[in-house]
């Protein structure tokens, strides 16, 4: 599943400081098919010195349909496992 921004990114840094920054995404753990284009699946953050300069959801990018009966029963059981 491929995910991004609703719309480009830009942040301001002080010079020479690109290497301090830090970004962490937030992913849903169950992700369950169908999937709309621009649905929310998570989120993404971007730190610098431990200060929140961007935050935004992550969305789908592309829809995805339901599987056949016989991917989701397979799913299902990979899901119990785990």
């Amino acid at each position: 599943l491929a995910l991004g921004l609703r719309e480009d990114m830009y942040i301001t840094i002080p010079r020479n400081r690109y290497d301090q920054l830090k970004a962490s995404m937030n992913i849903r753990n169950r992700i369950m098919a169908p999937i709309n284009k621009g649905q929310e699946i998570g989120s993404v953050e971007i730190k610098l010195d431990g200060e929140s300069v961007f935050h935004a959801p992550l969305i789908a990018l592309h829809d995805v349909a339901d599987g056949t009966l016989w991917q989701r029963l397979k799913d299902e059981a990979r899901l119990l496992i785990e």
